[in-house]
C-alpha cells in the first residue's frame, strides 16, 4: 500500500480546514448533553472543552494554511476580493472561538473546583449561554466556509497535491 505524497505547504489548507469545522460544530451538542445528563456532567464538560480547544487550535492552523495558499486565489480573476471577505470572516470566527475557549476554560475550572456548590441556575444559564455563543460563532464560521466554497466552486481556485508523476496538472479543490 502506498500513501499519497504530502502536498507542498500551500496545498495544506484543504486538508486542515475541515477538522476545526467538525469539532467546533460538535461542541454545543456535548455541552447540551452535559447539561441534561447530570450524572456525567463533569466528563461531558471535559469532553466539550477538549473538543472546543482542539477545534480552536485547528482554526488557527486553518487560517495559517490559508495564508500560505492565498496566492492561489489571487491568481484567479475576481479571487482577490472574495478571498479578502473569506479571510476576514475566518479570522473573526477564529477570534470568537478563541474567546469562547477562554470562557469555556473558566467555566470548566469552576465546575471542577467548586462543583456541586455552584447554584444549579448558574450552571444551566452558563451552559446555555455557551451553547448560544458557540452557535453564533458557528454562523460566522459557516459564512467563512461558504466564501471558501465559492472560491473553489465558482472561481476554480485549487490547491496543489504534491510531487506525483502528473503533479504539474494535478489539483484538488477544497470545500470550505
Amino acid at each position: 500500500m502506498h500513501f499519497p505524497p504530502l502536498p507542498p505547504s500551500d496545498g495544506w489548507h484543504p486538508l486542515v480546514v475541515h477538522f476545526p469545522i467538525a469539532l467546533l460544530a460538535t461542541t454545543p451538542v456535548l455541552v447540551l448533553l452535559a447539561l441534561l445528563w447530570k450524572k456525567h456532567r463533569v466528563g461531558l464538560s471535559i469532553a466539550a472543552f477538549t473538543v472546543l480547544a482542539l477545534g480552536t487550535l485547528g482554526a488557527f492552523a486553518a487560517t495559517y494554511t490559508g495564508e500560505l495558499a492565498e496566492h492561489q486565489a489571487k491568481a484567479v480573476t475576481g479571487g482577490e476580493a472574495l478571498l479578502h471577505e473569506h479571510e476576514e470572516q475566518a479570522e473573526l470566527a477564529r477570534s470568537l472561538f478563541a474567546g469562547l475557549t477562554a470562557l469555556g476554560a473558566i467555566g470548566l475550572l469552576a465546575l471542577l473546583i467548586i462543583g456541586e456548590k455552584l447554584p444549579r441556575k448558574l450552571v444551566v444559564i452558563s451552559m446555555l449561554l455557551l451553547v448560544l455563543l458557540n452557535i453564533g460563532a458557528m454562523v460566522v464560521l459557516a459564512g467563512a466556509a461558504h466564501l471558501g466554497a465559492r472560491l473553489v466552486h465558482e472561481l476554480g481556485v485549487r490547491a496543489p497535491l504534491g510531487d506525483t508523476p502528473s503533479s504539474a496538472s494535478a489539483t484538488v479543490g477544497h470545500h470550505d
